[in-house]
């Protein structure tokens, strides 16, 4: 069962607020971002009449839905998920197995940002406070199935290719990972709810640095 986690939040309403999805209105509001951002803007997703995009992965307790937040609202996400029996979305397209010999691994899918707030290192954020909940959970890796059009933002926070697939096409599915255990001491402290330095900072930001607030992830006695 995955480590779950108490959050304690720190306030600072000028700044954007990376946390956990839990309640139902924060769910709901990170569903219909989610739409909207990659069915409605960028057509990397369906359409649906209800205008959310969710899938039975979010329902299940081996996943989290990380959130930014700024002003109230949700402006991106994305969903880790843990390998469990009821599959992950990485199973459908993708034999981990094929790319990484170990089986601690947990699968990042629907990162999503919108488009004014791309380039700030807010995905950079997204990623890696998931990858300090995964961390927790003894995961070693991160494993992303993502349109190839979207890797920049994985391999800025440290993503590397596993599959070389369909170069021509900016819509074609590349699978990638990003390593864990050299990260350990930074996780932990992202995990105590700071905000550390990378070790390799991206070389630039097209936009000025927004303050960033994440919640701690404290282990449930």
């Amino acid at each position: 069962m995955a480590v779950d986690i108490d959050l304690a939040e720190r306030t600072n309403p000028m700044a954007v607020s990376i946390q956990f999805a839990r309640s139902p209105e924060s769910l709901d509001a990170l569903f219909r971002a989610r739409h909207f951002v990659l069915a409605e803007l960028s057509g990397c997703a369906v359409p649906t009449d209800t205008y959310r995009l969710q899938d039975r992965f979010d329902d299940l307790p081996t996943t989290r839905n990380v959130i930014a937040e700024h002003h109230g609202g949700v402006i991106g996400g994305v969903r880790i998920t843990l390998p469990s029996s009821a599959g992950t979305p990485l199973a459908r397209r993708f034999d981990v197995a094929e790319f990484v010999e170990e089986l601690r691994y947990a699968v990042v899918s629907l990162l999503f940002l919108e488009p004014l707030y791309r380039g700030t290192g807010l995905s950079r954020q997204l990623l890696h406070f998931g990858a300090s909940w995964a961390s927790l959970n003894r995961c070693t890796h991160l494993i992303a199935v993502a349109p190839r059009a979207t890797l920049p933002a994985f391999t800025r926070s440290g993503f590397r290719l596993l599959a070389n697939t369909g170069a021509s096409d900016p819509a074609a599915l590349v699978p990638a990972a990003l390593d864990l255990r050299p990260l350990g001491g930074y996780l932990q402290l992202l995990s105590l709810g700071l905000t550390p330095q990378l070790p390799s900072p991206p070389s630039s930001t097209p936009h000025a640095p927004l303050p960033i607030t994440t919640q701690s992830l404290i282990p449930n006695p």
